[in-house]
């Protein structure tokens, strides 16, 4: 309605980066603004170089108090890669081009903001799906192929690596062979049309505006796998995909040549709907609310993704009945013991309600044999009596507490004691799994857990997952935390808690290492314990430093404990009498530019005094570098001091090393690549002082990068990325503390890089050197540090000891040729194979990360994979699954492996999509963590899931493999919407994967005679429904008009409605359509209803019983692919009590519905008829539920399933 006093029209202010031509995200943030201001509002972008062709004014002090002083607040928009609020303002409009945090910026944003999406692909989940906001930002007046006389003779391909540059490497024969595109050249866009109108394919990297120009100006673009790519085109939704491949394969190839024709009038379309989706776009900014920002401040966006990342985790790891039930059996079953556990409390005043929220949690536990002392200078409250297991010592004088706690715990008459401070809680099973743990590591004498922050507001935060035993590391920070449970008579033979006030656990911890060694302490890598933000408890840093000088003290090591880089650390200088020989020895095959600064700053910035330098010469050639190393043994810097010795022929990492190694002299080899840089003048002695540790075997500096100056080598982790991983490369600026501050602590890790690694010569010795054969040139310092460690020596990383690397000079130089390039790429890969088949086992259980940490993600809560189960104990078979999104996920795996969980005959694992619409595939070494006893894929054909099926083969051949499928993949329909997507040779790559499979699991016999010929083991087993999910889903029975009648379905059915499209509009004015889901354009004028598909599924049978439907139908195209579906639409129209009129086609047979011809006549008959009787409309109605309920409710085939996916 039209308003004659309408409240003033707020601005907008856009954060836009300057305008650059070369980038349509940066282009359509201008444009917005242009378009804005060319509909009558009013924009701005904040100041920046504009393009003077667009009505794109700048945000002035000006203008921003004029318009404070006139009551409008502006409505900032920020691009995804803007993250936070950095202008503070008090509306946000998030205006999301590409995938949330694929290219910089915030993943989740906050719940103040208003999210856009530029196409429905870049919409993250959880927004508002009408909020999409398509802004074409080509100019199809310059990119088009109207009149062009090349269009039939066009030659040559181009490239586009774009942010991709790795591409080039990645593809040498095409980066050799293609005209490149570059952000620079050509320098105009109408320079790149007329490139594109000439050329045959343009090959690119991610979902850019490149591959739509191509396409619009007649050139197929073809887009290779990236890390930038998820396989999903992002304007899809919006202007399709014609004339652009999404990989590689011909048919994809075929398919774009021969729609790319087609992307004109798609693109012309969607500049026609772009004003209407802006009026949208002005109408729910302009009612947005004003936020006070001083009272809600922005939270840092990595807190906001990590606690939403751990609430997801926390969600997936609940305790759940199966697991309470194993781990009672466990204790009746096979415990040799019920050990009493004692926990002891000093109670401060104010600390009253701390301990109340310890004593809620202590009530909740699964074990009961425990006893809270609580000692305090407080008088015991009279409700304490009332307490089960609570002993409460009120003593006149506080400063005898600790006296009295030390007495109790030695007279305790547990056999376990842990001291903890008021406000710790415990998850209901921590003391449950303690105990089990106890039975199980009966040579334990000291357990710690891992643990996290509990708020005010009761929520968890900053999970710390923690690492298993590491020397180092608890030298470094008292890391064990706040949960620490020891053994009472290795308490009492340790000296009890000692006189260290407020280290009482981690001094406790130091002696009862020194007296059972590494052995005794015990890992429960699950989160059992919670501190309290608003505990009053402070960290004891000096308390903790002199309980480390009495251990190194005990240990007879001569060390100075120094503050370490970080709060609460500390950093040990171990000293030694005499200074051994190190050999530094340095590979090189000429690189005389990086390698004389080199040896220069080697001999100004080295103040160890026993070193000398071994050069590896692999047949330099370089004159410069020839003559340089001539001369070195001569000059008076290097006079006995540096040799070079040959390596010739082609260059092998490994056999350098070895060459190196026997020309030395020195009981100490430090391999050292040719283009690093010392800049600390007691590097080395800082290294030596922890080599000589007899139990240290190889020590690893920190590698910095000259650039940026950030981390480049950190600590390396094992399983990670598929073999080993270094998580802090180019992330962390050198006072960053990583998680858990461990980039800024001395560890032990389980691998380090070969770019700089200092070694025992008699450990290199004992283990025959670097494997030559097996690992000539990549991976040969991580297998000999996996051999290392199996043999018992400990590696340790330090980041106070740093170096610069360049990073790979020689690499890159060796790869700059495409035969290098190759040579390269297939060493890594076999290499990366080699490592898998010799140490898959270690590469998934490196004691340096926690099972809990993503190895896909560095340092995040597994929140996609998470383990599910305790792999220290096996008391179920173990299946572990991977479903599709959707539905079909949720009817095939989730539901019933969800109901063998809890019937107790399995342990079950979901590996769920990270975000919607992606898949995670699982890497080797994720599964291998895990230790399933099943692995269950479903409906794999792509190439990704292809190679991992052959790698599951190959690597984890004890796993049972087995594929579920309820879709005929093979034979999509043309009018599926995945059909172009589609995979013509389907037949051929399910019958590749079923060959590396043991089982296949159909829901229909068409699927199960498809697969007959293909593997000997099938199963058939029906869809069900989950009573407990569509039990209390009942139609509400209200009161209509006229009958209700209708379809529900997703989006894939446009074959199948097409069918009724004369059943729809005959009998409009005759009933009440309700459509739930798809609904053509075609049917819109005649339905009365049309319903938002209900995607989460736990809500879905409520939201298809809201349809409240008289009658429901259910039609299907006569093909393959509808022959061999289930009968699951008459399960869910049944459990509501609808009637169903379907077509006649094999999944509705013996169903008591009505069953037709695809005849719209025989359709509109039979829906006047039936409605015209209603009693017996009814009746048939409740005979499909009585025949759903006899035969497809899944808590009654619970067994058969089992028998289905168990082992």
């Amino acid at each position: 309605m039209r308003q004659l006093f309408s409240p003033p029209r707020r601005p907008y202010y856009i954060d836009a980066p300057a305008y650059r031509r070369t980038s349509a995200g940066i282009r359509v943030m201008h444009l917005l603004c242009h378009a804005l201001n060319s509909i009558g509002e009013e924009a701005y972008v904040y100041p920046t170089e504009t393009n003077p062709t667009l009505n794109t004014p700048l945000v002035t002090p000006e203008i921003s108090a004029r318009h404070k002083a006139a009551g409008r607040e502006p409505i900032v928009i920020y691009p995804e890669v803007v993250p936070g609020n950095p202008r503070r303002a008090a509306s946000v409009v998030r205006y999301v081009l590409n995938r949330a945090g694929l290219l910089g910026g915030d993943s989740v944003y906050a719940d103040t903001e208003l999210v856009f999406g530029f196409g429905r692909n870049a919409l993250p989940e959880g927004a508002d799906p009408q909020n999409i906001l398509f802004l074409p930002p080509i100019d199809t007046a310059i990119f088009n192929n109207l009149a062009n006389p090349f269009d039939t003779r066009r030659k040559g391909s181009l490239l586009y690596p774009g942010r991709h540059q790795a591409a080039l490497a990645q593809y040498p024969q095409l980066a050799a062979e293609a005209t490149l595109i570059t952000y620079s050249w050509p320098e105009s866009h109408e320079a790149l049309a007329e490139l594109l109108r000439r050329s045959e394919v343009v090959y690119c990297f991610e979902s850019t505006a490149i591959a739509t120009e191509a396409a619009l100006c007649g050139c197929p673009a073809v887009i290779l796998p990236s890390p930038l790519f998820n396989g999903v085109a992002l304007s899809e939704a919006e202007i399709g995909r014609n004339g652009i491949a999404l990989n590689d394969s011909p048919d994809e190839i075929a398919f774009a040549r021969r729609t790319v024709g087609q992307m004109w009038d798609a693109y012309q379309a969607s500049e026609a709907r772009f004003w209407s989706q802006l009026d949208h776009f002005v109408a729910s900014t302009q009612a947005m609310p004003v936020s006070d920002v001083a009272a809600h401040p922005a939270e840092a966006p990595a807190a906001a993704e990590a606690r939403q990342l751990y609430t997801l985790w926390r969600k997936r790891q609940t305790l759940q009945e199966i697991d309470a039930q194993l781990l009672a059996e466990r204790m009746v079953l096979q415990w040799s013991s019920r050990p009493g556990i004692h926990l002891l409390m000093a109670v401060h005043p104010g600390e009253e309600s701390l301990l109340a929220d310890t004593l809620d949690s202590l009530a909740a536990q699964l074990y009961p044999e425990w006893l809270l002392t609580v000692v305090t200078a407080l008088p015991k409250p009279p409700e304490a009596d009332e307490i089960p297991r609570l002993q409460w010592l009120a003593l006149r004088d506080a400063a005898h507490i600790d006296y009295v706690i030390d007495e109790m715990a030695a007279t305790s008459p547990g056999l376990w004691l842990a001291r903890i401070a008021p406000g710790l809680t415990l998850e209901p099973h921590a003391l449950q799994v303690v105990a089990d743990y106890i039975n199980l590591h009966p040579e334990w004498l000291l357990i710690y857990t891992d643990e996290d922050t509990r708020e005010a507001d009761g929520s968890f935060s900053e999970p710390l997952f923690k690492p298993d035993f590491n020397l180092d590391l608890l030298r470094a920070q008292a890391y064990f935390g706040s949960f620490v449970v020891a053994a009472r008579n290795a308490f009492l033979a340790c000296g009890r808690y000692g006189s260290h006030v407020g280290a009482e656990n981690y001094d406790l911890t130091l002696r009862i290492l020194d007296h059972g060694g590494e052995a005794a302490i015990g890992h429960v890598d699950q989160l059992l314990a919670h501190l309290p933000r608003s505990s009053s408890r402070a960290m004891q840093p000096e308390a903790e430093r002199c309980a480390l000088v009495d251990h190194l003290a005990r240990r007879g090591l001569d060390a100075e404990v120094r503050d370490g880089l970080l709060f609460g650390t500390r950093h040990i200088e171990y000293r030694w009498p005499d200074a051994p020989k190190v050999s530094i020895i340095i590979p090189t095959r000429d690189r005389g530019e990086y390698l004389q600064p080199l040896l220069d700053s080697l001999h100004e910035r080295t103040r160890y005094p026993n070193y000398e330098v071994i050069i590896v010469d692999n047949d330099s050639r370089d004159p410069d570098t020839l003559r340089f190393l001539a001369a070195l043994e001569h000059h008076p810097d290097w006079h006995d001091r540096a040799r070079v010795v040959a390596c010739p022929g082609e260059f092998r990492w490994s056999a350098s090393a070895n060459t190196g190694a026997e020309a030395a002299c020195g009981d100490y080899l430090l391999l050292l690549d040719n283009d690093t840089h010392v800049v600390q003048d007691n590097w080395l002695d800082r290294l030596m002082g922890i080599a000589q540790r007899p139990e240290v075997a190889i020590v690893a500096p920190r590698l910095s990068y000259p650039e940026s100056g950030k981390t480049q080598q950190g600590c390396w982790f094992l399983g990670m990325y598929g073999t080993v991983g270094n998580p802090w490369d180019n992330q962390l600026e050198l006072a960053d503390p990583g998680y858990m501050g461990r980039a800024l602590c001395e560890q032990n890790v389980q691998a380090a890089s070969g770019s700089a690694l200092l070694i025992r010569r008699r450990v290199l010795t004992q283990l025959g050197g670097f494997d030559t054969t097996d690992f000539p040139l990549y991976h040969g310092a991580l297998d000999f540090c996996l051999r290392a460690t199996g043999a018992g020596h400990k590696i340790v990383w330090t980041p106070h000891a740093t170096l610069v690397h360049y990073g790979g000079v020689s690499m890159q130089a060796r790869q700059r040729k495409p035969e290098g390039r190759l040579t390269d790429q297939v060493a890594v890969l076999r290499a990366s194979e080699t490592l898998l088949d010799r140490w898959l086992p270690r590469l998934a259980r490196d004691p340096a990360y926690n099972r809990n940490l993503s190895l896909a993600d560095a340092f995040k809560p597994e929140h996609v994979a998470p383990i599910d189960w305790d792999p220290h104990f096996h008391d179920r078979p173990r299946i572990l699954a991977v479903p599709v999104p959707g539905g079909a996920g949720e009817y095939r795996l989730r539901a019933p492996l969800r109901l063998i969980s809890q019937a107790g005959l399995a342990q079950t694992m979901i590996c769920e999509q990270p975000k919607a619409g992606m898949m995670r595939i699982l890497l080797p070494t994720e599964v291998a963590r895990a230790e399933p006893d099943v692995l269950i894929l479903h409906q794999p054909l792509d190439d990704s899931q292809s190679d991992a099926i052959e790698n599951y083969a190959r690597h984890l051949p004890r796993v049972r493999r087995i594929l579920t499928i309820d879709d005929l993949l093979t034979e999509l329909p043309r009018k599926h919407p995945s059909y172009k997507q589609g995979y013509k040779d389907g037949r051929q790559r399910l019958r590749k994967n079923l060959s590396l499979l043991h089982r296949a699991v159909v829901s229909t016999r068409p699927l199960a005679d498809l697969c007959a010929e293909m593997i000997d083991d099938v199963r058939i087993m029906p869809n069900c429904l989950e009573w407990a999910v569509w039990g209390d889903a009942q139609p509400p029975r209200l009161p209509r008009h006229k009958p209700r009648v209708g379809w529900a379905g997703a989006q894939q059915h446009l074959g199948d409605l097409e069918l009724i499209y004369p059943v729809v509009e005959a009998l409009a004015d005759e009933v009440d359509w309700i459509f739930m889901g798809m609904c053509p354009d075609a049917l819109k004028p005649f339905v009365h209803e049309s319903h938002d598909f209900e995607r989460d599924f736990t809500a879905y049978p409520k939201a298809l019983a809201r349809l409240d439907l008289d009658l429901a139908i259910a039609p299907l195209e006569i093909h393959a692919f509808n022959e061999a579906k289930s009968n699951l639409r008459l399960l869910e129209y049944g459990a509501m009590g609808w009637p169903v009129i379907c077509t006649d086609i094999h999944p509705y047979q013996n169903a008591p519905v009505t069953r037709l011809p695809n005849e719209p006549e025989k359709w509109i008959k039979a829906i006047r008829e039936q409605l015209a009787e209603p009693q017996a409309l009814r009746e048939a109605g409740l005979a499909l539920q009585r025949w759903v309920h006899d035969g497809f409710i899944l808590e009654n085939h619970v067994a058969s399933w089992f028998a289905a996916y168990g082992p």
